[in-house]
């Protein structure tokens, strides 16, 4: 589901089971995908507890928690 909703709402879910540490990755980030980016825009990158934000790929993006 490349949807805003679908996503964001995947991210949520991830979110609460991911620990300290953990890394979440994503295909088709950044891409042409608009939920895709959006979501990961609100629920990532403006979250104090994730950082090194990377584009991987021309696709893959991954964040890693860190509180």
């Amino acid at each position: 589901d490349h949807s805003y909703k679908g996503v964001k709402k995947e991210i949520r879910l991830l979110k609460k089971y991911l620990k300290k540490g953990g890394w979440i990755c994503f295909d088709d980030a950044f891409t042409v995908y608009m939920g895709v980016n959006k979501a990961i825009r609100e629920e990532l990158l403006k979250d104090k507890k994730f950082s090194n934000f990377t584009q991987v790929t021309r696709k893959m993006f991954i964040a890693q928690k860190i509180k």
